[in-house]
């Protein structure tokens, strides 16, 4: 049995077969109105449709038994199509291996070019030892390098695809020279005779408080499901992962600026969180913030821009919005 091809889900028609092998996404067991359950979730190869298996099928109870989201399966059933939308019913699957997760995932950002950018704005905004504590955090890890250009950055929100963590990290960075070349107080101490000058170490605290603030999204999901323990959130992942570092954090900048760097990680969600109690954890937040926002909103017209007969109004954020 092949691989079901991208072009097969986004062209359904109704009735038709439908077999092959594809990555069954997350899925929930839902009731009908009649009262029989059925399951409802989503199935991916290039391109993502929905699915359902009602509960006199044998998908059904495999996957109300197991838990296969994020598994490669082999599928069998039909297209269906209700009041113009379209759906898959499968009637059986089985789980199959050789294949990886990222074979299924359509490819919207070139994660090696992302990757090097992200490496190169960093270099550029870092000194000399902030260069060598992110090299020791991340780049240095390949099996970190590679679960952060694999990692979705949400699950159903903004760059909600493979490399989608990546592409929101870098697009953050992006913001930092903006804030770092036109408010310069935000980084600066008070020398011996009262001046505020520019502190080195403070710019490279949120340069990697920023590189960093999400990295613990890659124990929190895999492929943007969410894995055993998420209820502690990527950001305890995270100051976790960097406290691993903290004897030579510590060395580098003192134990005050790597508590500063916990901060970030554990507060940049601020109201939606931990509230922010740090400078830098704000600023980072911010970013976050508006980045993500904009990703969002991006995505809305993108995906649904053509839904007004006009072409010229979207719903968003509770709002209609002219573009």
């Amino acid at each position: 049995m092949d691989i079901i091809r991208p072009e097969e889900l986004k062209e359904l028609t109704a009735n038709l077969p439908m077999e092959g092998i594809v990555l069954i996404g997350s899925y929930a067991v839902k009731t009908a109105k009649s009262g029989s359950e059925y399951i409802d979730g989503k199935i991916q190869s290039g391109h993502s449709v929905k699915f359902r298996a009602w509960s006199s099928s044998r998908a059904f109870q495999k996957l109300k038994e197991n838990p296969l989201a994020n598994h490669v399966c082999s599928i069998s059933g039909r297209v269906d199509e209700y009041q113009g939308s379209y759906s898959v019913i499968i009637d059986d699957l089985q789980e199959v291996t050789g294949y990886s997760i990222g074979q299924f995932m359509p490819e919207l950002y070139n994660t090696e070019e992302w990757f090097l950018a992200l490496q190169e704005n960093s270099c550029r905004m870092l000194s000399e030892k902030g260069r060598e504590t992110l090299d020791r955090l991340l780049y240095q890890n390949e099996t970190l390098v590679s679960r952060l250009k694999e990692e979705f950055a949400a699950m159903s929100h903004h760059d909600n695809c493979k490399g989608g963590l990546l592409a929101h990290t870098v697009k953050m960075v992006d913001f930092l020279p903006i804030v770092l070349d036109n408010y310069p107080i935000l980084f600066s101490n008070k020398d011996s005779s009262g001046q505020m000058k520019e502190s080195p170490d403070k710019r490279d605290l949120l340069v990697i408080g920023c590189i960093l603030h999400d990295i613990g999204k890659t124990r929190e999901m895999d492929y943007g499901v969410y894995q055993k323990g998420s209820f502690v959130s990527h950001r305890f992942f995270g100051a976790e992962m960097v406290e691993e570092h903290k004897d030579y954090i510590v060395k580098q900048y003192g134990e005050e600026w790597f508590y500063h760097l916990i901060a970030i990680l554990l507060q940049h969600h601020d109201q939606f969180g931990d509230p922010c109690r740090d400078v830098y954890a704000l600023i980072v937040h911010k970013i976050d913030d508006i980045e993500s926002s904009l990703t969002n909103l991006s995505q809305e017209i993108e995906q649904n821009g053509n839904t007004d007969p006009s072409g010229q109004f979207i719903w968003y954020d509770n709002k209609t919005l002219y573009y």
